[in-house]
């Protein structure tokens, strides 16, 4: 009688390859939402540093959160050029914007805190169109040397933090340049709620399509930029039972998911305003407030990359006002922080 050679059988090996390819199916996932779990708590407390290095800066400079929006392309909308860097080419003026204003004190520096779960590792801030003109100009050298010196980020300031109300407590504008705003947000001017309630940072919405405008150049490469400033308030005015009409509240759809899984974005091509050029599946979101705590939001309501409009009214404490950012609006302050008109 023939003894047993040594090795396996083919049936063997598949009942071993069979396994194997069950232990794998089941520890991927868990792998996966081990590891979006980790770069969400990593994103909280990135937000959170931001936060505290935001009031540090208020300490040190009359109460003022930032000295406004980063953003170099717009001298209508920031306070100043982007860096003090390079001398450049435009007019004169100190620089401004809260990035700046982190690095300069060294209280952080945003371009490597950034985002681990976002789409997008650049803010739209640095894209080249956004650089060519405004406060100053910038060659594509100088751009890449900005970003490998930290003024980068893939977060939202919120608009709060940067115009704290508009002038005219009843303006109806689209935009609302410097000149219509009362200027950076200091802590002793949130008035109308807790400071628990009023966002000044959140993961940016990020259009990562390829027709997107809203690409950067990096070391020539093109990449995704993350939206850099929630829009302000809506457009459409609230009105109350007694006649008046007020500033509209709260646009939030510049802040998005970035982390974990949700449903398609592609098929919402005719949803919320982002979802045309959203090639991700994010699922949820993290915003800080300006006592530094972060809370987590879902896209769950359009699943457009976005916390979007549900595209309807509501009636809240005799205000009719437009819902701007549906899966927000519950726990987000999105009216007058000066007390002026809508207070929630």
């Amino acid at each position: 009688m023939r003894e047993r050679q040594g090795g396996f059988t083919l049936i063997e090996l598949l009942v071993v390859v069979a396994v194997v390819a069950i232990l794998i199916g089941i520890l991927l996932p868990a792998l996966s939402k081990t590891r979006q779990a980790a770069q969400s708590t990593q994103c909280k407390n990135n937000l959170r540093q931001l936060a505290l290095a935001a009031n540090t800066y208020a300490a040190s400079n009359d109460e003022f959160l930032s000295s406004g929006a980063w953003d170099n392309s717009s001298t209508s909308l920031s306070f100043g050029p982007m860096e003090s860097m390079f001398s450049g080419i435009g007019p004169r003026r100190t620089a401004a914007g809260w990035v700046h204003d982190m690095i300069r004190m060294e209280a952080a520096i945003p371009g490597r805190m950034l985002c681990p779960g976002s789409e997008a590792q650049f803010t739209e801030v640095v894209k080249q169109n956004n650089l060519s003109s405004g406060w100053k100009s910038y060659s594509v050298e100088q751009i890449d040397q900005l970003i490998e010196a930290g003024y980068n980020t893939n977060y939202a300031q919120s608009w709060y933090m940067a115009a704290t109300a508009t002038k005219d407590p009843a303006a109806a504008l689209r935009d609302f340049p410097i000149s219509e705003v009362i200027g950076p947000l200091k802590t002793t001017n949130i008035l109308a709620t807790s400071p628990s309630n009023v966002p000044l940072f959140g993961d940016a919405r990020v259009d990562n399509a390829q027709i997107n405008s809203e690409w950067v150049l990096y070391k020539g490469v093109r990449a995704p930029g993350a939206e850099s400033i929630t829009d302000g308030p809506y457009q459409q005015r609230v009105r109350h039972s007694d006649g008046r009409q007020r500033v509209g509240r709260q646009n939030y759809t510049e802040f998005g998911p970035a982390h974990g899984s949700g449903q398609s974005k592609v098929q919402f091509a005719q949803g919320g305003p982002a979802s045309q050029n959203v090639l991700h599946n994010k699922g949820w979101g993290n915003i800080v407030f300006a006592d530094a705590s972060v809370e987590t939001f879902q896209d769950n309501l359009l699943s457009d990359g976005t916390f979007g409009t549900t595209g309807r009214g509501a009636t809240r404490e005799g205000w009719v006002f437009w819902q701007a950012s549906g899966e927000v609006d519950h726990r987000v302050f999105g009216g007058d922080l000066l007390g002026r008109g809508i207070k929630f």
